[in-house]
């Protein structure tokens, strides 16, 4: 029987990001909902989509898994040095060779699809975004 992969990536997401990225020294925080008052720079989970693959043989999914990575200054200033920074990492890290595992998947392919940089200025802040997307083709092994 066909399985949702997604629940499962999610939790490997937060497993390999989570206390893994550092930026001047302070962990990144990975959050599926930031917290009300965030520390900034954040990374945050965002959509996923999933196509099935299905042969006689196997079961699967092409699914696409997109990342924020959030930062804010005060007025219009900042600039994009963190949040590049972190999406490097996160990008070596999800990219990584082997490629990670998953219990009852193998992970077959994981591909940066894209990096799409959005700023978003308020009354009191700026807010610097990567939408960071990867796509993977997952095969269900139980």
């Amino acid at each position: 029987m066909a399985k949702d992969v997604g629940y499962d990536l999610q939790v490997k997401y937060f497993q390999l990001l989570n206390g893994n990225i550092t930026h001047s020294s302070a962990v990144v925080a990975v959050y599926d909902e930031p917290p009300v008052s965030p520390v900034y720079p954040f990374i945050q989970f965002g959509f996923r989509t999933a196509v099935d693959y299905v042969t006689k043989q196997d079961f699967g999914q092409e699914v696409t898994f997109t990342l924020w990575v959030v930062d804010r200054f005060s007025g219009n200033a900042g600039n994009r040095d963190k949040i590049n920074a972190i999406t490097t990492e996160i990008t070596k890290i999800i990219r990584g060779r082997p490629v990670f595992t998953m219990a009852g998947w193998n992970v077959v392919t994981s591909t940066l699809e894209i990096i799409n940089f959005s700023k978003e200025p308020t009354d009191t802040y700026t807010y610097w975004r990567n939408e960071v997307r990867f796509r993977h083709k997952i095969q269900q092994t139980t």
